[in-house]
């Protein structure tokens, strides 16, 4: 009996000895990151059958099991990993939340100022101040783009940068993870399959570490190992083995790091971004995608917005020159990125813009479908098909041959606000004049008359306004006699050569000339001299009937209308045939059946007239209404494209004028600089309903306002996740977390029952000893 007492006295000892134990293991724990509480587990030794029943046999130790629960655990890591992901993307929009919102570093006040210079120089067109104000503010207005798009390729840097080490760290704490499972896996073999608790705990570490870098899942296998598997489901740690990551330059767009594993050959395997969600590399690849790209597109948009819509407008002006404008910005690039593995002839030559207003700021993947340079053009963002490239904007130009699969990025904005410049330097190239004017009558420019009764003069047709001066004021008299019909020319500015037509329809001339052989029908023109062999036509007109001899006919300097009717201002609105409208006159003239007859219009140009109120019509002569508009162009198809258009309004007599030509008073003149500032306020882009909708300014608005709603959705969030982090983590650490008071109760429990096991093996000590005493 004494023998049993004390057995069972000694098992007691053990437990209440392993209770110390894992008690002082957990004080001495309890300030360590990831440890989970331990206690030990006691179960009855099986009792003892006598004939008097069953005697207990004492207390036996199962097992040292940590305080764990999968659940709560789950709901950290599913808290934390979102915490991670709101936490960085809100860290990194609220870079460039900061700088676009700033008004001292931001967009809008550049814009403005650029404008005012704008329409300083409309105030006062001779300006030349004025003139260098309007260059200086439009540098500044670069420069402010380029500051901006500097910034965000410092953004960028720093999340491609922090990719890069994220992706680094994540491969190795995946080592590290196969590492502890061999461990694990040994231990627990060696041990009869008894818990590791300190590996596990070790383990689950770095898990957690782990889960904040990027979401994780786990799965525990039979033999104690975790496999861990990262985004949605892609494997990270199948058992001991664990897999490769790297982060190398896309295939598509080298600028940007793809998430890769390295298969056991070398090669790279890339995983795409929609797989990788949560934790920090989540934040970082959606921040890229959604905003940093978003932002940097939007930038270049309004870049490409101001370059294609001024620099078009200032090409419908006239500088101080006389000469048609030149671009004012540098045009913008379109950039197209080849896929490594692609080998079709294409380039960014054979993007071209084609509608601003119709661009969004995409990107766009064009893949080739066939080897004959069909293709199908998607978008970046979504993958979505576009069924046209004019319907974004662009006109892409098929090559004659392609391979099937070739892909390349196109970038319509995105670097355009870096590469943006002002292309003129000298105030003289600002066309801020209108290249065109009109005015009525033949004031000013040349008249005919005759004194015959049998024959007439026509209207002269200017073709140059070199000799213009010198023609008007001169008075040159072409007098007729006759046998032979003859006209005599007398009053010919020196210098000026004659050409006529003969009977047979051929141009003689032109020639210095004093007297020309007369036949009815007859054109005859009035030159001067370009070069040693060159001569440039300045007027011509045409002799009808049979004159009688002695009379006269007088080229002279024009004469006012006679009725009241006026026209406008000629507004230019494409280039096509502008050089040969400034090279003549075209004259509208009045006649007794109520028609305008359009004279001298250069070849190709076309007539359209709308009255008021009225619908269009294309055609010559132009059947007179008041306050009707009339417009020069050229026919694309069987649709009229104006290039001049104006109005006509009032009562005129019959053979009033009114002429369109070159604008020779350009230097006071401010009519392109006025519709040049007119753009600040027109909608040029972000087309709705087939019209565009945003300024320059209002496209900057909805940038900032997109990326600063998205920063406060992003703050709130991240308190939400927060908090809710906080709630698990509390509910798990009250499960696992090491209590002091407790721990110091269970001490003292453990010591009390360690003292009374060691009663107990005394007290059989004793009974044992006077067993022994009865035998002396």
């Amino acid at each position: 009996m004494g023998s049993s007492i004390f057995s069972i006295g000694l098992t007691g000892l053990n437990a209440a000895q392993a209770g110390l134990v894992t008690t002082s293991h957990n004080i001495s724990n309890a300030g360590t990151s990831g440890y989970s509480r331990q206690n030990t587990v006691q179960s009855t030794n099986p009792a003892m059958f006598t004939g008097a029943g069953f005697f207990g046999e004492g207390t036996k130790v199962d097992t040292v099991k940590r305080a764990y629960s999968a659940f709560l655990t789950n709901q950290v890591l599913s808290a934390d990993t979102k915490f991670s992901e709101y936490d960085t993307y809100n860290t990194e929009i609220s870079q460039i939340d900061n700088m676009l919102a700033d008004a001292t570093v931001g967009l809008t006040p550049a814009i403005q100022s650029f404008f005012s210079g704008v329409q300083e120089v409309a105030a006062n067109p001779a300006s030349v101040p004025a003139r260098q104000s309007m260059i200086s503010t439009s540098q500044s207005l670069v420069a402010r783009f380029h500051n901006l798009s500097e910034r965000l390729d410092d953004v960028r840097s720093g999340v491609e940068s922090q990719i890069d080490e994220t992706v680094g760290a994540i491969s190795s704490y995946a080592k590290d993870i196969a590492e502890i499972n061999n461990k694990i896996i040994i231990a627990q073999q060696a041990g009869s399959n008894q818990p590791a608790n300190d590996l596990l705990d070790t383990r689950d570490l770095l898990i957690s570490e782990l889960n904040k870098l990027v979401r994780v899942s786990t799965n525990v296998a039979d033999d104690g190992s975790m496999s861990v598997f990262i985004g949605t489901g892609q494997p990270l740690v199948i058992g001991t083995n664990a897999t490769n990551l790297d982060a190398r330059p896309s295939l598509s767009d080298p600028t940007r790091l793809d998430v890769n594993i390295i298969a056991s050959n070398g090669s790279a395997i890339p995983i795409p971004e929609s797989l990788l969600g949560g934790g920090k590399l989540g934040g970082l690849l959606s921040m890229r995608t959604s905003s940093l790209d978003a932002a940097q597109n939007q930038l270049g948009l309004i870049a490409v917005g101001m370059a294609t819509a001024f620099n078009a407008q200032h090409a419908l002006g006239q500088d101080l020159n006389g000469n048609l404008g030149t671009d004012f910005f540098t045009q913008p690039d379109i950039y197209v990125t080849r896929n490594a593995l692609a080998s079709t002839a294409f380039s960014k030559d054979d993007v071209h813009y084609d509608d601003i207003s119709k661009l969004t700021g995409d990107d766009y993947r064009i893949t080739f479908t066939d080897t004959v340079g069909n293709y199908k053009l998607t978008r970046v963002s979504d993958g979505a098909t576009i069924p046209t490239d004019t319907g974004v904007g662009l006109r892409i130009d098929k090559p004659t041959s392609s391979n099937v699969g070739d892909s390349f990025l196109i970038q319509p904005t995105r670097y355009v606000a870096g590469t943006f410049g002002v292309a003129i330097t000298d105030t003289r190239m600002i066309a801020a004049a209108a290249p065109i004017s009109s005015s009525a009558g033949s004031q000013g420019l040349l008249s005919t008359i005759g004194s015959s009764a049998t024959a007439s003069i026509s209207a002269p047709a200017v073709l140059s306004s070199d000799k213009f001066a010198s023609l008007a004021a001169a008075n040159t008299v072409f007098s007729f006699s006759a046998s032979p019909d003859t006209l005599s020319i007398s009053g010919l500015p020196s210098g000026m050569k004659v050409s006529y037509t003969d009977a047979s329809g051929t141009v003689v001339g032109p020639s210095a000339l004093s007297s020309i052989p007369y036949t009815p029908g007859m054109t005859v023109g009035l030159w001067h001299a370009t070069g040693a062999t060159t001569n440039q036509q300045d007027v011509s007109f045409s002799f009808t009937g049979t004159p009688a001899a002695g009379d006269s006919f007088l080229l002279r300097g024009g004469t006012p209308n006679k009725g009241t009717a006026a026209i406008s201002a000629p507004v230019v609105s494409d280039t096509t045939n502008l050089t040969a409208l400034k090279a003549g006159y075209t004259t509208l003239s009045y006649n007794s059946s109520g028609m305008l007859t359009v004279s001298n219009l250069p070849p190709g140009m076309a007539v359209a007239y709308t009255p008021l109120n009225g619908t269009q019509t294309v055609g010559s002569p132009v059947p007179y209404s008041s306050g009707m508009s009339i417009a020069f162009g050229h026919m694309s198809g069987t649709d009229f494209v104006s290039e001049v258009s104006f109005t006509v309004s009032g009562a005129p007599s019959v053979n009033d004028r009114f002429n369109i030509g070159a604008n020779t008073a350009g230097v006071s003149d401010s009519r392109n600089a006025v519709l040049l500032g007119n753009l600040q306020t027109t909608k040029t882009l972000l087309s709705a309903s087939g019209q565009p909708s945003a300024t320059f300014q209002s496209v900057y608005s909805q940038l900032v306002s997109a990326v600063g709603n998205k920063a406060r959705e992003l703050g709130v969030n991240r308190d939400a996740q927060e908090s809710l982090v906080q709630q698990a983590s509390s509910a798990q650490q009250s499960l696992v977390g090491v209590n002091l008071d407790e721990e110091a109760a269970n001490l003292i429990r453990y010591q009390q029952a360690y003292q009374a096991a060691s009663k107990v093996m005394s007290v059989a000590s004793k009974l044992f000893d006077q067993v022994l005493a009865l035998g002396q």
